[in-house]
């Protein structure tokens, strides 16, 4: 199979840091310059530098009814605030190129099982189902901004127009620049296809989601809190031969996937995760490796491969409610605890 081939992103609007006008928080920040390589990595003295500033953001957490476009710290309401401990680097002799914080949204596919039981003809991929009252497209992507990212890629391919006509509406709302990227071959490709588009020019810390996750907004605040690459383990919820699990031995994953024996799981993979811009050149290498193996991989092997140097932490949700949304059971199970999820994100 033929890999996707590099595209441009849109220019940066104002939000981006940049060499010649930069945009700093109103927090402290250490600054340091350090030498890096054309890949981000800190390199021999030769090479060009970059500034890399430090600091923690604090804005407040997105209220689904609340217009996130006031600036900055004007905000009412009973929302608690989130907060990502940052790195934030400029190359001189590159000045556009930043790194900071993007999310990336996984929605191509069609969701076979749950069109058995809901006609997604009309409500398009899962990441448009509504819960209670927002879909959950809407409900990670206010997420995101309560987080300050700067940019939110999402990866279409079934029922595409009609996602790009939400974000239409969501980028007017809270002012955050969407990029769509294209899977065509959804039918016939998984999860690290997809992800391996998504993250075509891409040098960032990126947070992941699977589109169809409904999940406690604390699980993401765990999961940015901690400073490098890391994923989501459910480690209390039972497990079946269903869940895609994970045995951790050691800081390693020993093994993952759905044919891990239940007794010997750590936990289940929930399906957002993080990869620090660090490891973001060894992950699109493992993705390119995984379709080319196997155009119907998942993404999540790569986190096995990562953390063999010991470049994976994980945070455990503790009983914190989330659920994927697979089936019509899984559709009642997240419209249960639609509320509950809502909850530590204030009232909207």
């Amino acid at each position: 199979m033929n890999l996707p081939t590099g595209r441009e992103r849109p220019a940066r609007t104002s939000r981006s840091l940049c060499i010649h006008r930069m945009h700093l928080p109103a927090h402290p920040v250490r600054v340091k310059v350090v030498p890096i390589s054309d890949h981000g990595t800190v390199s021999t003295a030769e090479t060009p530098h970059r500034i890399v500033l430090h600091a923690v953001h604090q804005r407040p957490a997105g209220r689904f009814g609340e217009n996130l476009n006031s600036p900055r710290g004007c905000h009412t309401g009973s929302a608690a605030k989130s907060s990502y401990n940052r790195t934030m680097c400029v190359t001189l002799d590159r000045p556009n190129r930043c790194f900071t914080l993007i999310g990336v949204i996984l929605a191509a596919g069609r969701g076979r099982r749950l069109g058995r039981d809901i006609d997604l003809e009309k409500v398009g991929p899962k990441c448009l189902l509504p819960i209670d009252g927002y879909t959950l497209l809407e409900r990670v992507v206010s997420d995101l901004v309560s987080f300050d990212v700067d940019a939110i890629t999402i990866v279409v391919g079934y029922k595409a127009e009609m996602v790009r006509k939400a974000c239409v509406t969501l980028e007017r709302k809270h002012g955050i620049q969407f990029d769509l990227a294209r899977n065509d071959a959804y039918l016939s490709t998984n999860t690290a296809y997809s992800l391996h588009i998504g993250l075509e020019n891409t040098y960032d810390d990126v947070v992941i989601f699977n589109g169809d996750v409904l999940y406690d907004h604390a699980i993401l605040n765990n999961l940015l809190g901690i400073d490098q690459t890391a994923i989501s383990v459910d480690d209390t919820k039972p497990l079946t031969a269903e869940s895609f699990k994970v045995k951790i031995v050691n800081g390693r994953i020993e093994e993952m996937g759905k044919a891990v024996p239940i007794d010997k799981a750590t936990g289940e993979f929930i399906g957002i995760s993080k990869i620090a811009g660090k490891d973001l050149l060894e992950a699109k290498r493992l993705l390119e490796s995984l379709v080319s193996d196997d155009p119907n991989n998942y993404y999540d092997f790569i986190y096995q491969s990562l953390s063999k140097s010991g470049n994976v932490a994980y945070s455990f949700t503790n009983g914190l409610k989330w659920t994927e949304i697979d089936d019509l059971h899984d559709l009642k199970y997240a419209r249960s605890i639609a509320g509950i999820c809502a909850g530590a994100r204030g009232q909207f």
